[in-house]
């Protein structure tokens, strides 16, 4: 049944806001999940993180902070989705570059309206761009590359 998808990132956020913006601290501090049986498949790591979206509808991402036990908030951080953006494959969403709106901490995109008739699925790598907002402090921008699979 084709619908609107929710994607949340959450995020460890005071173990990975003081550290470098690379794959191993991003994998290690975040989690992807979706309202649609999104998953990782066995083996391997959160870039790998395939959500299912539907032609013609919409995706939103929004993060959220969790401890290292994914019990409970930080209540001294909040996690904004800045953009999505295509990397490669072929395209789902209809534009290439998605910036949130203006003071929302999500960011929604529209799944383009028709896939490839020939192709059952397409898939698409692109890159979150999110950010770590420490009460009275800096804020942080971290990346993450999963993928997009659009379904007629």
């Amino acid at each position: 049944m084709a619908k609107d998808v929710l994607i949340k990132l959450g995020v460890d956020a005071h173990v990975l806001y003081p550290l470098a913006n690379n794959p191993v601290n991003v994998n290690a501090n975040c989690e992807l999940k979706d309202d649609n049986n999104g998953c990782i498949p066995s083996g391997t790591n959160i870039e790998d993180f395939v959500s299912t979206v539907y032609y013609g509808k919409w995706a939103t991402w929004e993060g959220y902070t969790l401890n290292e036990l994914g019990q409970f908030k930080e209540k001294d951080y909040s996690i904004i989705i800045d953009s999505i953006d295509y990397e490669y494959g072929i395209e789902v969403l209809a534009n290439k570059k998605n910036k949130r709106k203006d003071k929302s901490k999500k960011t929604n995109a529209k799944v383009k309206e028709c896939g490839d008739d020939t192709v059952e699925e397409e898939e698409e790598t692109y890159m979150i761009t999110f950010s770590i907002r420490k009460k009275n402090s800096d804020t942080k921008t971290f990346t993450i590359d999963p993928k997009l699979k659009g379904y007629n």
